[in-house]
């Protein structure tokens, strides 16, 4: 059962009308199951806010009162100019069987080794534009984001390989 006074799912979500509706837009655009519960809900919790950071968390808002914590939940991603981005945490929680747009790489590709530089990569011309989930031979790196047939790499530049 759920604490009292928490609520679960998109009707306690905590944003204002424009930013739920760009982060719904992100999930529609980018996850399967038109209509199921998001992957991260079946493990209960709620949406906060930590300024424009959005998590998914066990805890409620008031829950977490007075207590200092490193990491609330789930960062799903940044809320900003009406537009979400999702984390890289995200991109790692999630796997190809979740979004709808990903690449495919066999680890020990010369493609996986310029995305861990944090370089573009050739896509499909005829892939879908959008937030696209790349992987090394099934478990996922991060996120590109396709445009005109190019991968445009999303890994977080603290993580990049300098070589």
């Amino acid at each position: 059962s759920e604490a009292a006074g928490k609520e679960s799912g998109l009707n306690a979500f905590p944003g204002d009308k424009k930013t739920k509706e760009s982060f719904l837009a992100f999930c529609r655009e980018t996850l399967k199951g038109e209509g199921k519960s998001l992957p991260w809900e079946r493990m209960g919790g709620c949406y906060l806010f930590f300024g424009e950071q959005l998590y998914y968390s066990p805890l409620s808002q008031q829950e977490l009162k007075g207590i200092k914590v490193l990491r609330t939940g789930l960062w799903l991603g940044t809320c900003r100019k009406g537009r979400f981005e999702p984390s890289h945490a995200l991109a790692l929680y999630l796997d190809e069987s979740q979004v709808k747009n990903s690449a495919q790489f066999p680890a020990d590709s010369q493609e996986i080794y310029r995305y861990l530089k944090g370089e573009t990569l050739a896509a499909d011309p005829s892939a879908p534009k959008g937030w696209t989930l790349v992987a090394a031979d099934g478990f996922s790196l991060g996120w590109a984001k396709a445009a005109a047939g190019i991968l445009k790499n999303h890994y977080p530049k603290g993580l990049r390989w300098l070589q």
